[in-house]
């Protein structure tokens, strides 16, 4: 009896593995522009605003602020607590995380590159 449960067991488990859907990474259009506009030397994290995808981007410079990006890499909002321009959206972003990090970045944290944009 027992074996019959050992090898349902094992069925299941080979069942589950072969059928989980991995997270595909893909790095999109609107990401590549991000990163090329003037920010591979600085930090972007994908964020949501109203359960879409946008990005933000800050320089690697003491109150400079961030941007914010749409999907495509256009630019919907700035973020600069500094000098006082700040877009209302700057306090709606949720569930923000950075997938780009140049080492040496200003906040001394360590440098983060999720889809291999500084290749």
């Amino acid at each position: 009896m027992s074996s019959k449960i050992l090898a349902t067991m094992a069925f299941l488990s080979f069942f589950v593995m072969t059928n989980c859907k991995k997270d595909k990474v893909e790095i999109t259009d609107g990401l590549k522009k991000v990163f090329n506009s003037g920010f591979a030397a600085g930090e972007i994290a994908e964020c949501r605003y109203d359960g879409i995808l946008v990005y933000t981007a800050s320089p690697n410079a003491y109150d400079a602020g961030s941007n914010i990006y749409d999907k495509n890499g256009n630019p919907i909002g700035t973020c600069n607590y500094a000098w006082g321009s700040v877009d209302s959206l700057c306090r709606q972003l949720k569930d923000c995380e950075v997938v780009y990090r140049v080492k040496g970045f200003l906040t001394g944290q360590p440098p983060v590159d999720k889809y291999k944009l500084g290749k």
